[in-house]
């Protein structure tokens, strides 16, 4: 589940049951299939606008697009690395 912010009400999104399990004793996402995680661009896109987020706030939002993108880009370059096996 997932709160979200505008509504202010707890919504079950497609993103959490296609890549994750919810453990029911902490209610915690758990992925179930690293390798479809760090493939999925949804998730991409939803982990680089948290970065981005946290680390410029929200106020600067008309400059979220250009974060997102080079974030995406970061991300990307990291997941190749790993699939290299290089660190």
């Amino acid at each position: 589940m997932n709160k979200d912010p505008c509504q202010g009400i707890w919504v079950m999104t497609p993103f959490l049951t296609n890549n994750f399990e919810i453990d029911p004793s902490n209610g915690m996402a758990i992925p179930n299939d690293y390798t479809a995680l760090i493939n999925d661009q949804q998730f991409k896109n939803k982990l680089t606008y948290l970065m981005s987020i946290r680390r410029y706030g929200v106020n600067r939002s008309k400059e979220l697009s250009i974060l997102i993108k080079g974030l995406i880009a970061e991300i990307s370059e990291e997941v190749e690395r790993l699939r290299n096996g290089k660190s």
